[in-house]
Order: structure tokens, then C-alpha cells, then sequence
């Protein structure tokens, strides 16, 4: 391998589309591998009403400073929707769990059994699951405020079948429903919060509406257990009716966050009042079919939960931490009133135990995101959002041990079961908060499709909870049951650690799931030698930051299609035993309407020139480039090569791997006055106000299909195996 810097260049950005740049990720061999570590957006706005003016389109945007944009509404505003729909969360999970406090009243009064009026949980928590599926597409399309309106509508009238209730049927469907409706809020105030804080501003808002979650089930039983001592069980569904009325009334004055709703309808508007149909919203123009929406809405979310392991274990494992919280409204009864004679009012005051963990807890959070803000000063991070989740993997089943040898004796004091309370309402906050930023971190472009099959899952065993938990308890033993529930909980402890480990590895080999620039970013910048800058357009770095932001955030995340990956050997392991970093090469100017791929920004550090791996890395993007979508490619025409004319190095790579020089481009790029190695020489134009800078002439390398079919691809596959 020649000592020269080897590189390729970027040049005009690609016309990839969104499911093509899925495809362009390059699998591990046996000897090289390659990690994907950024991947860009699509075509920016500028882009896009550039080309929608040519064609006499003028796409509306936000006029800064009338507060047209929700994200420059005032203070007041912002918090007035935030705390209006964190109460529309709280209602909907208050409902879900208010009617625990008096589960057998419906049996006496309906001459039902106690596993039909349990069906009244169960049906209610089922319909969180499956109403998400339709509401959060049904949100991108009309807006927040409609899905809000009719979902608290008809979470409103359908609680009344069930406060009239003559039969445990008509009390069993009016559940079902009202738990279909009462869902819009629960998966849609996040993308509320969203709409109308930036990122940066998003912190105290997203805890706010956590705790609005969390807070509405455990306010529950408390709430209930009263009512239902003091009025009866049906008052306990009048009171809900009433409250998801007053609900409904604030519904009818939240105002409209969605950005791309508030445009479409200033386009409207301006169209009413120019009778100029040229005004249009982006949203009009690049938006998909509300069918194709419902389609990917409903399955999708099952593709990645049968295909990302990520999402497949993190949704067992929070799934398991819901049904124990849902567990406990069946259980709490059973310790304290069974065994200990608590009247129904007083056991739902034991239920503040797990509230004054949940709340204890949520003071605790704001630690972790400093301590996240150091793991990804260099970039995204997701394994720093479980430090909490491995925290509250030891507090849940030692939380479950202590239930399980107090609760169920009568001899010890009730504080024993309380305290279990406090722990697990410690450990659910800390779990459940980072187990689902760590999902949205590592599916960032598919959150909402990862989060709805979690959520469907979590769901749905949940919901199996109330068929089994009072007989498990009593024919099993306290003791031994909520032994077996502890084991279970030890059983999936090692998950979050297993990930923060290994996630970064198992997100690399994922089609969708974020990469990490700041797993590699310090040690790239470390093993880069300053001259390998010499010969190209952008570098040298003064600091691992400065070559994320320039590199990875500068360039390849602005322009659609780029891909860049980490070169690894997995010959030469590292002092943790991992493969050591080489350095970084990726694909650009990549254009899935013309098949044509373009090799680029290939540095590797000093020590692994004269190597395999420069070969190797080239050989594994050439590969996945020319071979046919059947073979695992993606069936490229032509894949080409800009190298720095002076540098040799990079040439005679391109020339090993069987790329043949085009021609050359003269004056290509333009260099700092400092990289005099790789300018051409010549002086810049007299009178310019970068006449200062240098000159570059790049050396244009291909090679082609047929070429690789005839005998190329054999060429390559003899170099990878030396």
C-alpha cells in the first residue's frame, strides 16, 4: 500500500431516494468491516422550492416574528397546550385504572362473574394499544387538535353505557371503546411537545407530560377505592364520565400545533383571498396518500418488531415492567384488604407508595440528561440514555422480592408492601423513561413506528394481566407468585446492559436504525495523521468536534444520499478486544435514476497503509455497488473515483481495484493556502477575493458493470482473499 493519503472526493450532491439510501449500507466480511456512521437527509427546503418555483409554485412558509410558527408562540401559550394535553393523558390513564378501586360491586350488581367485570380493565388497555395505529397517522394528516377533539369525544359518551350499565355487556363494550378513544392523547401529546419547543427547550415539557402518564394509573385506585367505598361502583364511571367531559370542553379551545397544518391551511387561505392557486404548502406536494400513510402505519411497526432486535427485546422488557404496574392494581387489593382488612378507600391510599417513587424518581431524571450531554458531545449516542435503565433493572426485582415475602402476611406491618410500592415507582420511571428515549434515539427516522409496536405489545399484555392475576395469587401463594415475578425480572436485568455493550454493534448491522458518529469520532480524529489532509478540500480538524460538525454534520448529513462509514480490522483487535478503527470511507454523488455510485472520502491512518484494509474497504463498497438486488446489492451501472491528481497513492489503489482513469479535471476544487502538497501549482485568478486559494486538479476513475461481470468481480474477490 503506497505511504500517499488515499482519498476520494465529494462532488454534486446525489438524487437518491429515501429507499435507496436505506439500501446503501455495506455488510462485515470476515477480515474488513465497514459501519455506517451517517447517513443523509433528503433534498433540503431550499432544494425543493427551488425546483417547485421553476414549475410557477410558491410554497408558504412561516413569516418569522407574527407568530405564525407554534415554536415562537410565548411562553404562556406553549405551556397552556403543553399542561392541557399532559391533562388529557392523565385523564385517559386515570380511566384506564380508576375502576380497580371497586371491582365487586359490578359482580354483585350484575350477577357477573369477577373475571368478566376484570375484562372492563382489560378491553379499556387493549384499545391503547390498537387506537395509536390510527390516530398518529390520522395526526400528520388533520392536525393535532381534530384526533384530540373526536377521541376525547368518544372517550366522553361511551364511559355513560357503562355508569347505566343493566348487564356486564353493555359494561364491557362501553370500556372497549372508550379505550380506543381514550388512546389519541397518549400517543400523540409527545408530537404535541414536539410541535411547539425546540429541542434544547424540550427537557422540563417531556417530563411533564412523562409524569402526566404515569401519574393518571396510580391516581387511579386511589381515587376510585374512595368513591367506591363511600358512593358505590357506578358513581366511580359517573365521575369519569364527568371529569372526560370537562376533558372534552378544553379540546374545543386547544389550538392547532401541527406546522405543516397551519401551513396548508395559510395556502388555503391565500388562495381564497389572491384567487391565485400558485400558494401551496409542501405538505400539498410531497406528502403521501392517506392510504399509503394507514398502510405503513399498520405495518410497519410489526416489520421492525420481527426484525430489530433492539426493538423486539426493549419492548419485552417494558412490556413486562407495564404488566407488573397493572399487576399491582389487582395485587395491592389482595395484600391489603384480603390479608389485612384495609377498607377499599384506604387500600388506594396505599397505591401514594408507588406515586411517591414515581415522583422521587422524576426529580432524579434531570441528572441523567447531563451526564447524556457528555456521552454525545461528539454526536448521537444512544447507549447513554440507559445508564437509568440499568439502574432500575436491579430496583424492579429487588421491589418484587420485597413484595413478595411482606404482602401476603398479615403479621407484618403494612409498610413492608408499601415500601416494594416506592421501589417499583421508582424503578417504572427509570425504566420506562429510558428504555423509550433509547428506542427514539436509536430509530430517530422511524420513532413513531417503533414506538406504536411497542406500545401495541405493551398493550396487549398488559391487557392479559387482570385474566390471571387474581387466580395466580391466590392458587399459587403470595409468596411463590411474587417469587416468580421477581425471577422474570432477574431474568431480563442483563438486557440494558447487554445493550449499552453491545447496541452500537447490532444498531451498525440494522437498516433502520441510527448511527453512532460519536462511537468513533475521538479515536478516528486520534489515529489521523494531520498530512492526510493534504490533498483534500475540507480538514484538518483541530478537535473531535470540530471534525464531526465539518465532516459528518457539514457535509454528509446535507446532502441526500451520502453515506459514510468507519473502516474496522478485525485482524488487529484492539486493547478491549474490539476490531481497531482504520479510518473512514463512504459512498457519494450516488444516483439510484442513473445506477451510479461514486467511491469517497476514503482516509486511512498511517499504520494501516501498505495493509488489506484500504483494498478490503474498497472491495466491500464495489461489491454491494454492482451486485444485483437478488445477489444483496443494488445493481449500480457504473461506479467512479476523484482523486487528487498529485496523489499517486490514491490513484494506484483505484487502478488495483480495476478502475481506469477517464480523464482529468482541471481547476476540480479549490484548497486552503496551506495544502500546497496536493495544489496544482498554478496561480489563482488576479482580482478574485479568494485568489489566495490554491487550485485542484482531480484525476476522474470508473469502472463499469461489464466490467465487473467480466471478470472484475473475480479480480476483486483474489485481492480481499490475500
Amino acid at each position: 500500500m503506497p505511504s500517499e493519503p488515499l482519498e476520494a472526493e465529494f462532488i454534486h450532491p446525489p438524487v437518491f431516494s429515501p429507499e435507496q439510501e436505506e439500501e446503501f449500507r455495506v455488510a462485515g466480511q470476515e477480515r474488513s468491516e465497514l459501519h455506517a456512521t451517517a447517513r443523509s437527509s433528503e433534498h433540503t427546503l431550499a432544494d425543493l422550492e427551488r425546483s417547485y418555483s421553476r414549475q410557477g409554485i410558491h410554497i408558504v412558509q412561516f413569516e418569522k416574528g407574527k407568530g405564525e410558527d407554534p415554536r415562537e408562540w410565548s411562553r404562556l401559550s406553549k405551556w397552556y397546550v403543553t399542561l392541557t394535553t399532559a391533562f388529557l393523558c392523565t385523564a385517559a390513564a386515570l380511566g384506564s385504572s380508576i375502576i380497580t378501586g371497586d371491582m365487586k360491586g359490578p359482580v354483585r350488581d350484575l350477577h357477573t362473574t369477577q373475571e368478566i367485570v376484570n375484562l372492563t380493565v382489560t378491553c379499556f388497555v387493549i384499545g391503547f394499544g390498537i387506537g395509536p395505529l390510527f390516530f398518529a397517522p390520522l395526526s400528520e394528516v388533520s392536525g393535532r387538535r381534530l384526533p384530540y377533539c373526536f377521541s376525547i369525544f368518544f372517550f366522553f359518551i361511551f364511559t355513560l353505557p357503562s355508569a347505566l350499565a343493566k348487564n356486564a355487556a353493555t359494561l364491557v363494550i362501553g370500556r372497549q371503546i372508550a379505550g380506543l378513544a381514550a388512546s389519541a392523547p397518549i400517543c400523540n401529546v409527545g408530537g404535541s411537545v414536539a410541535d411547539i419547543w425546540t429541542i434544547e427547550e424540550r427537557g422540563l415539557p417531556m417530563a411533564t407530560f412523562s409524569f402526566a402518564i404515569f401519574l393518571g394509573p396510580v391516581l387511579g385506585p386511589l381515587v376510585g377505592g374512595w368513591i367506591g367505598e363511600k358512593a358505590g361502583w357506578r358513581w366511580i364511571y359517573w365521575v369519569l364520565f364527568i371529569f372526560s367531559g370537562l376533558c372534552f370542553a378544553l379540546t374545543l379551545v386547544m389550538p392547532e400545533t401541527l406546522a405543516t397544518t397551519l401551513l396548508r391551511k395559510k395556502a388555503e387561505r391565500l388562495r381564497r383571498e389572491t384567487g391565485d392557486d400558485k400558494y401551496r404548502a409542501l405538505e400539498e406536494l410531497e406528502s403521501p396518500p392517506f392510504k399509503e400513510m394507514m398502510k405503513t402505519a399498520l405495518s410497519r411497526p410489526l416489520v421492525m418488531l420481527f426484525t430489530e432486535p433492539i426493538l423486539a427485546f426493549m419492548t419485552i422488557y417494558l412490556s413486562f415492567v407495564y404488566s407488573i404496574l397493572y399487576l399491582l392494581f389487582f395485587a395491592f387489593p389482595i395484600a391489603f384488604e384480603e390479608v389485612r382488612g384495609f377498607g377499599m378507600g384506604m387500600t388506594g391510599v396505599t397505591f401514594v407508595s408507588i406515586m411517591i417513587g414515581i415522583t422521587t424518581a422524576m426529580l432524579v431524571m434531570p441528572f441523567q440528561e447531563k451526564i447524556y450531554a457528555h456521552y454525545t458531545k461528539f454526536g448521537t449516542y444512544p447507549e447513554a440514555r440507559l445508564f437509568p435503565m440499568m439502574v432500575g433493572a436491579i430496583i424492579l426485582p429487588s421491589a418484587l422480592f420485597v413484595f413478595a415475602f411482606t404482602g401476603g402476611y398479615s403479621h407484618v406491618h403494612w409498610i413492608g408492601p408499601c415500601v416494594s410500592g416506592f421501589m417499583f415507582g421508582f424503578a417504572l420511571i427509570l425504566l420506562y423513561i429510558s428504555g423509550n428515549s433509547y428506542i427514539v434515539d436509536c430509530y430517530s427516522d422511524y420513532a413513531a413506528s417503533a414506538i406504536a409496536a411497542k406500545t401495541l405489545v405493551r398493550s396487549l399484555i398488559g391487557a392479559m394481566v387482570p385474566l390471571y392475576v387474581t387466580q395466580m395469587f391466590h392458587n399459587m401463594g403470595f409468596q411463590y407468585a411474587g417469587l416468580l415475578l421477581a425471577l422474570v425480572g432477574v431474568a431480563i436485568a442483563p438486557i440494558p446492559y447487554i445493550f449499552y455493550k453491545f447496541g452500537a454493534s447490532v444498531r451498525a448491522r440494522s437498516a433502520r436504525a441510527t448511527q453512532t458518529p460519536a462511537l468513533h469520532a475521538e479515536a478516528i480524529f486520534e489515529a489521523i495523521d494531520l498530512s492526510l489532509w493534504q490533498y483534500l478540500p475540507f480538514g484538518p480538524f483541530d478537535s473531535a468536534r470540530h471534525f464531526v460538525e465539518e465532516l459528518w454534520e457539514g457535509r454528509m448529513l446535507r446532502r441526500s444520499g451520502e453515506t459514510l462509514f468507519v473502516v474496522q480490522d478485525k485482524t488487529k483487535p484492539d486493547a478491549n478486544g474490539e476490531p481497531a478503527l482504520a479510518g473512514t470511507i463512504g459512498y457519494v454523488n450516488a444516483s439510484a435514476e442513473d445506477l451510479l455510485a461514486e467511491i469517497g472520502c476514503i482516509i486511512i491512518a498511517p499504520k494501516f497503509q501498505r495493509t488489506h484494509v484500504a483494498s478490503n474497504a474498497v472491495g466491500l463498497l464495489m461489491q454491494y455497488a454492482f451486485n444485483l438486488p437478488e445477489q444483496g446489492g443494488v445493481g449500480c451501472r457504473r461506479v467512479q473515483w476523484f482523486a487528487n491528481s498529485l496523489n499517486v497513492g490514491s490513484i494506484r489503489l483505484a487502478e488495483k481495484m480495476g478502475f481506469v482513469q477517464e480523464g482529468t479535471l482541471r481547476w476540480h476544487r479549490v484548497l486552503e493556502s496551506s495544502k500546497a502538497i496536493g495544489g496544482n501549482g498554478k496561480p489563482g485568478r488576479k482580482g478574485h477575493p479568494r485568489e489566495g486559494l490554491l487550485g485542484r486538479d482531480s484525476t476522474l476513475l470508473a469502472t463499469y458493470w461489464d466490467t465487473w461481470e467480466n471478470g472484475l468481480r473475480d479480480k476483486v474477490d483474489r485481492i480481499m482473499a490475500k
